[in-house]
C-alpha cells in the first residue's frame, strides 16, 4: 500500500494505490492547473483503473502522462471540463481504432475530478464510483459498469456536477471497491481526521488488489 498526501490551503487530497496484480492495477494522479477566461486554479484529479493489460502499471503511468499533457494543448477557448471531456474522448478513440486493428488492449477504466472553488465536476468513463462520505452516511455516483474505454467508437460518459462541501469526504475509486468497502470509520471520522489518520482509515481500502482510493476531505477555513 502507498500513500501520499498532498495539502492546500483549502482542500487536503490523499492519493492511494492499492495491492497490484500482474494484469490489473490502478493508478492516481492529481495537479493543479492554471484557471482558463479568469477563473480559478483547477485541481484536476484522474483514477485510471486497467485489467488484462501486461506492464499494468508502466502502460497506467503512460495513459496518465498524456492525459495531462493532452489536456495542457487544448484551446484556451475551451472550458476546463470541454477541455477534460475532450481528452477522454481521444482516448476513447485512438484505443477503439487499436482494437479494430487487432490488437490487444486493456480493460481501462477512468475517473476525472476537476475541483475549481467551491465546485467539482466528476467524469465517469466506465467502472469507476466517488462516494460522498459524511457524518449521516455515504451516497455513491455510479458509471456504466463493464463499459471500458475504446469499446465503441463514441465515448461513452457520466457526467456529475457538484458542490463541495465541509463537512464531506470525496473517496474515488474502481466501482468493485466501493461496493464491497467498509465505508463507515470514514463517516465517523469525516472532519477530525488528520493525515496519520486518514491513512489508517483507508488501510483496509488500500489492502483490494488493483485498487486506488482518493480522498478529499472537503474545504477547511
Amino acid at each position: 500500500m502507498t500513500l501520499q498526501l498532498l495539502e492546500h490551503p483549502t482542500l487536503c487530497l490523499a492519493l492511494g494505490a492499492g495491492l497490484d496484480l500482474p494484469q490489473q492495477a490502478a493508478r492516481a494522479r492529481a495537479m493543479w492547473l492554471a484557471g482558463r477566461q479568469g477563473r480559478p486554479p483547477l485541481l484536476l484529479v484522474a483514477l485510471l483503473w486497467a485489467r488484462h493489460c501486461p506492464d499494468v502499471v508502466q502502460s497506467l503511468e503512460q495513459y496518465l502522462d498524456a492525459l495531462f499533457a493532452d489536456y495542457r494543448c487544448t484551446p484556451e477557448g475551451w472550458s476546463e471540463t470541454q477541455a477534460a471531456r475532450q481528452v477522454l474522448a481521444a482516448l476513447n478513440l485512438q484505443l477503439f481504432r487499436r482494437r479494430q486493428a487487432g490488437q490487444c488492449i486493456a480493460e481501462l477504466y477512468a475517473g476525472l475530478l476537476l475541483v475549481q472553488g467551491d465546485a467539482l465536476q466528476f467524469l465517469q468513463a466506465g467502472s469507476i464510483g466517488l462516494a460522498r462520505v459524511h457524518g449521516a452516511g455515504v451516497q455513491t455516483l455510479v458509471g456504466r459498469d463493464g463499459m471500458a474505454l475504446g469499446a465503441q467508437a463514441e465515448l461513452a460518459l457520466v457526467q456529475h456536477g457538484l458542490t463541495l462541501r465541509t463537512d464531506e469526504l470525496l473517496l474515488l475509486a474502481p466501482q468493485p471497491l466501493l461496493a464491497v468497502g467498509d465505508l463507515q470509520p470514514l463517516c465517523q471520522g469525516v472532519g477530525t481526521l488528520d493525515g496519520a489518520g486518514l491513512g489508517q482509515a483507508l488501510r483496509p481500502l488500500l489492502q483490494a488488489p488493483g485498487a486506488a482510493a482518493r480522498p478529499a476531505p472537503g474545504r477547511h477555513g
